[in-house]
């Protein structure tokens, strides 16, 4: 069926200029005097000053999806702030909506104005606020601020757009009191869909509460009665076509300061030759971290920041007492070891997700067991080598912790990732039922002109060999495979995945994209 006509629904802004990390809040001017924040027209590679005197640089940023995050920004990203900056031309003046989702609180001037305001504890939400504003023929300067561990997304529309949703609920918190807190079940009220299930789940999996409300309703959840800690707040519904979808959120009891001094005394004293001491030395180097500052001097009780490390501390405590904890529905397990062949090991807290206890795609579709891994890469070495043995590992300690179907492992990932399912699959294809690369994966005879391919010397065209994704595709011969990548990509280019697919169809093999 075709799908009706939405008027001006444009693509989301990726290319930004981006500055930070500043030690400084939402609330608080910290580009300079009172009031000027807004009308900075910064350019790339111009210098600004912290308050503290240091200085960083406004550099060009391209977002690889819809969500423009901070990750490459230096210093610690917790308590602080980062800016994004961009101009939107317009071919003449007149109203535009601009449509803006956040993760968390958020500032947005436009043309030195300040349009939006807002505040608070809330997942990322594409499109939940739309702000009717005036821009002017030309260049509009569009100043975006917002926490530098957060992410935002936003795109200009024309006024009258009708927007799809991109996501099925947007939960969020309303308030906090010492012993509970209000929560919006999603972004607005939708009379028809699907209610929203509001489950308060312990260190362990102990439902603690659980609430059904409709769509848009605000809840008040009292735990004066629970033991102090962290919690995750899981939202779940089914869209109109009956899809589970799930939503998570942090929730800290008490005080946190106290439980990440607990966790600090035990990291010191941890044995660091055992997977459970070298995991709880890492986690309280996060809780440092994602600080800003030593834990000795950190004030107030800013249990955001380190609600993920604690939360893995409580488990692992449950664990020594013989309990259940990490391993069970939608629990969160670390698989650590030590390389009998490479011991060293990179600085991990710091590393891209490390502390993202929840992958919700994973709990979406029909209800059943499925087992979400995220090895990390070491670096960018397209899961070669070390990083392969290390995809490898984490397969096995799954298998030996978990019960696995060897039947059904599936493997999937974008951009680096991508490379290194090509990778790590054409190296090991009998462990994995399927595979599927999403943008990611090149051979030099796709990037190569044929004078080029002609004048390659046999150590060249030995050297490229080695690096192509493609070299042992002929191992798959038994393996189908799906390739996800479109010609909207700007990062990793589109015909890459053409080649590759093309190169495989030709031997006849089980390739789709």
């Amino acid at each position: 069926m075709r799908l009706p006509w939405q008027r001006g629904d444009w693509n989301y802004q990726r290319h930004w200029l981006i500055a930070g990390a500043f030690p400084c809040t939402l609330e608080t001017e910290c580009l300079g005097a009172a009031g000027s924040e807004g009308a900075i027209r910064p350019n790339d590679g111009q210098e600004q000053k912290r308050t503290d005197g240091t200085s960083v640089k406004w550099h060009s940023a391209r977002s690889w999806d819809d969500a423009v995050g901070f990750d490459d920004l230096a210093g610690p990203l917790d308590g602080a702030v980062a800016y994004a900056f961009t101009m939107i031309s317009r071919p003449q003046s007149g109203k535009a909506l601009i449509s803006v989702g956040s993760e968390n609180g958020i500032r947005l001037w436009v043309n030195g104005k300040l349009v939006l305001s807002r505040d608070g504890a809330r997942s990322l939400t594409a499109d939940e606020d739309q702000i009717e504003v005036e821009l002017i023929s030309g260049d509009n300067a569009v100043l975006v601020k917002v926490g530098a561990a957060d992410s935002f997304t936003l795109r200009v529309l024309e006024p009258g757009t009708v927007l799809a949703r991109t996501t099925e609920i947007g939960p969020s918190f309303a308030g906090f009191m010492p012993a509970g807190f209000s929560l919006n079940t999603d972004i607005t009220k939708r009379a028809g869909a699907d209610p929203v299930k509001v489950e308060v789940i312990a260190p362990g999996g102990a439902v603690m509460h659980t609430i059904t409300a409709p769509r848009g309703e605000q809840l008040y959840v009292d735990g004066k009665a629970w033991p102090d800690g962290p919690y995750d707040v899981r939202c779940s519904t089914r869209n109109a076509a009956g899809r589970p979808t799930v939503t998570h959120l942090a929730w800290y009891k008490g005080d946190a300061l106290a439980m990440a001094r607990e966790l600090a005394a035990e990291a010191a004293k941890a044995d660091p030759s055992k997977p459970e001491g070298f995991t709880l030395k890492m986690l309280a180097e996060m809780v440092d971290d994602r600080l800003g500052v030593r834990l000795a001097d950190a004030k107030n009780n800013p249990w955001p920041k380190i609600h993920s490390p604690l939360m893995e501390f409580s488990e692992l405590l449950l664990e020594r007492e013989g309990k259940t904890a990490r391993i069970r529905p939608g629990g969160f397990v670390r698989l650590a070891w030590i390389d009998e062949v490479d011991p060293a090991n990179p600085v991990y807290h710091r590393w891209w997700s490390a502390d993202s206890r929840h992958y919700d795609e994973s709990e979406s579709g029909k209800p059943q067991g499925v087992i979400y891994m995220s090895p990390h890469g070491r670096g960018n070495v397209r899961y070669m080598g070390f990083a392969d043995s290390d995809v490898l590992r984490a397969i096995a300690e799954a298998k030996r912790l978990l019960k696995v179907d060897d039947d059904r492992v599936y493997l999937t990932g974008n951009s680096m990732g991508g490379w290194g399912v090509w990778n790590v699959a054409t190296r090991h294809p009998e462990l994995f039922a399927a595979i599927a690369p999403v943008f990611g994966g090149v051979d030099y005879h796709s990037t190569m002109s044929e004078e080029e391919l002609a004048g390659l010397t046999p150590v060249s065209r030995f050297l490229n060999e080695k690096q192509s994704s493609w070299a042992m595709a002929d191992s798959l011969v038994n393996t189908p495979i799906y390739v996800h990548h479109g010609d909207q990509d700007e990062a990793v280019n589109v015909d890459w995945s053409r080649w590759g697919v093309r190169l495989l169809q030709r031997w006849g093999y089980d390739a789709k994209r």
